[in-house]
């Protein structure tokens, strides 16, 4: 039996075998514990973590209390034979607890995935407060932390859900979790988007998040537009971060929450944020090295700016950058797997016919941001952040469909 990939061996004390209806110790060994040759299906292994050595293990605030529950991403606590299978998961727990993640269901136990044992996911147990939600292209369950509950949140979470939706219209909903830890003093709501056995979704709700209003609490559009992506590596964020952060945008202007205006302030405010810290390095490489510089706006935004100049060259072929989400959103329901940037976009391109590679390509190997201005002038986007203004221009009915209904501007692209 191996830990996950982050998980902290030296927390499980001891792991026991129930072989043909006998128990028996298993042997630490260096790499985790030993399972006998004679084990096999119909066996079960059961181990037992003390909740209090796993606070504050880890990246911050990933293993965590609140009051009686405890948010746990699943990398952190979570075993597995060597030879990795699908196994069900059973969790024994105090009278009153519950458990709540994102893996399948199969009468009173999960089943997990073999992509839950090498891919990150997150839940939570304790005394939660829960809830099942059906929002956009989503099936929700919320989990609440601490004494909240799940009531002052919905507006927000099925705003959000419906808007992170819209570039995706048509498609079956996905089954998603959604681990929401209250914490009023901060200033702006966060979260991660995570793919290990299911879609997970943690998200530390700041105050604004009571008010429904997506237009100034964007991070659960963000987060559960991730969801809908395929599982990306890491190094390409700018891929990933940067359809995500063009579309968190548009897509809020496309819901009624942003008008035009403000959807263009954000992008172009956010366009002159990543620009002025551009320089040191090609960007894929500072996309890759993002965590350990915090290039968190260059590799964000120079994707963002990169969507743009995609949805430009869609136009001009008569596509949508929806259809290219839609294919993408395919993608993400067959088989899990991580893919890199450029099998995805090779992958769509030559089902859409649209080079699009070749506008990334270039941008990748370049450290200066990428040029923008172009693709707002034609749009008719004038100005900058501090005095913006929209205007007539070649583009100006491409930039009005873009936030108007999903559906209204993907007939219109194909046309």
């Amino acid at each position: 039996m191996l830990p996950h990939e982050a998980a902290p061996a030296p927390l499980v004390e001891s792991m026991q075998l129930r072989h043909a209806g006998e128990t028996s110790q298993l042997q630490r060994t260096e790499r985790g514990f030993a399972l006998p040759s004679s084990a096999g299906a119909g066996d079960c292994v059961s181990y037992s973590l003390p909740l209090a050595k796993l606070r504050g293990v880890g990246a911050p605030n990933r293993t965590q209390q609140y009051g009686k529950d405890w948010l746990l991403c699943a990398d952190y606590w979570l075993w597995h034979p060597e030879r990795v299978s699908e196994l069900p998961l059973t969790f024994v727990l105090p009278r009153g607890f519950t458990a709540s993640f994102p893996w399948p269901k199969r009468g009173g136990h999960y089943l997990l995935p073999v992509d839950a044992h090498h891919w990150k996911s997150v839940g939570a147990l304790g005394e939660l407060h829960t809830q099942h939600v059906s929002a956009g292209g989503f099936q929700l369950e919320i989990a609440t932390l601490g004494d909240a509950r799940p009531g002052p949140y919905l507006d927000w979470l099925t705003a959000s859900a419906r808007a992170a939706s819209l570039a995706f219209a048509g498609e079956p909903t996905l089954s998603a979790l959604v681990v929401l830890a209250p914490e009023p003093a901060r200033e702006d709501s966060f979260g991660f988007a995570f793919h290990g056995g299911g879609r997970s979704s943690l998200i530390w709700a700041a105050k604004s998040a009571t008010t429904g209003d997506i237009g100034t609490d964007w991070a659960a559009t963000h987060e559960l537009f991730h969801l809908l992506m395929p599982y990306v590596r890491l190094e390409d964020a700018w891929f990933s971060e940067g359809l995500t952060t063009y579309y968190t945008a548009i897509l809020r202007g496309r819901a009624g929450a942003l008008t035009d205006k403000e959807v263009w302030w954000e992008l172009v405010d956010g366009f002159e944020r990543g620009s002025h810290v551009a320089g040191d390095l090609p960007l894929q490489r500072e996309s890759e090295q993002m965590h350990e510089h915090h290039s968190y706006w260059r590799v964000y935004w120079s994707g963002a700016a990169i969507a743009l100049a995609w949805e430009l060259q869609l136009a001009r072929a008569g596509k949508s950058l929806d259809q290219l989400m839609r294919t993408l959103g395919r993608y993400a329901r067959e088989a899990p797997a991580l893919w890199t940037a450029e099998d995805l976009i090779i992958r769509a391109e030559k089902e859409l016919g649209v080079s699009l590679w070749s506008v990334a390509r270039p941008a990748l190997e370049r450290k200066a941001f990428f040029d923008y201005q172009p693709l707002l002038d034609q749009l008719g986007v004038h100005g900058d952040s501090r005095n913006l203004s929209l205007r007539e221009a070649k583009l100006a009915a491409l930039r009005q469909r873009l936030t108007q209904h999903a559906v209204q501007a993907s007939l219109t692209a194909d046309r």
